[in-house]
């Protein structure tokens, strides 16, 4: 009875050691693909689990990407982005909104509508782009007269349950927010449009030398 004992403990312990093994030696894709994640903060009262990516994803510099840990209510909607983004020499931070989460990268949603803000190195204008649906339009002729030396201070429609692309209105809340207060831009009156829509429900924000200060999700401010 003793040695069988014994014999069940030999095969017991020979079984962990192989598993230990095989977790810290083998090569699983499942644990280098996907984002390292975990981290969690809280701004503004907006909950975000943050997410880095790997050598490849980073090499440019120190980004991270904030995904919200409340998805939207649905790929069809409306709402309101308040955002607070500070962005050091050479920065850049970008909101990403109705995209899908995938495993090969840590800092993007993909099939989403994302909105690019960036500081150039030199005294120069912001440099400001949306993409969506595989297409990029420059918008910064519309920010043109914000100071990316200052915290920029935005509130950001997007519209992406029509039945075309997302109707995306920007305002500079830089001064406070009240009624009446002008567009930067509205896609449907001052462009051709946005360049396409979002398919999916996750949101977040990109930052690369950057800080985000306050980031607030309402109803939209533009009723249609």
């Amino acid at each position: 009875m003793g040695q069988l004992k014994t014999l069940t403990s030999v095969v017991w312990l020979c079984l962990f050691g192989f598993a230990l093994a095989a977790c810290s030696g083998g090569h699983n894709p499942d644990l280098t693909q996907g984002p390292i994640s975990g981290k969690q903060t809280v701004i503004t009262g907006t909950s975000f689990e943050v997410l880095e990516g790997t050598d490849r994803d980073t090499a440019a510099g120190a980004s991270k990407f904030l995904l919200a840990s409340q998805p939207l209510a649905d790929a069809r909607f409306a709402t309101h982005f308040r955002l607070t983004l500070e962005l050091q020499p050479g920065g850049h931070a970008a909101l990403s909104a109705f995209g899908e989460k995938t495993a090969t990268s840590a800092t993007s949603l993909k099939n989403a509508v994302v909105i690019r803000f960036e500081r150039p190195l030199a005294t120069a204008p912001l440099s400001v782009s949306i993409t969506a649906s595989g297409t990029t339009d420059d918008w910064s002729a519309f920010f043109k007269d914000l100071d990316p030396a200052k915290p920029i201070q935005l509130g950001i429609d997007i519209h992406n349950d029509e039945s075309g692309e997302a109707h995306v209105l920007v305002w500079n809340l830089e001064a406070g927010d009240h009624p009446n207060l002008p567009t930067l831009i509205d896609s449907a009156l001052d462009v051709n449009g946005a360049p396409g829509k979002g398919f999916g429900r996750n949101w977040g924000v990109l930052l690369s030398n950057a800080e985000l200060q306050l980031a607030r999700l309402t109803p939209p401010r533009y009723e249609h």
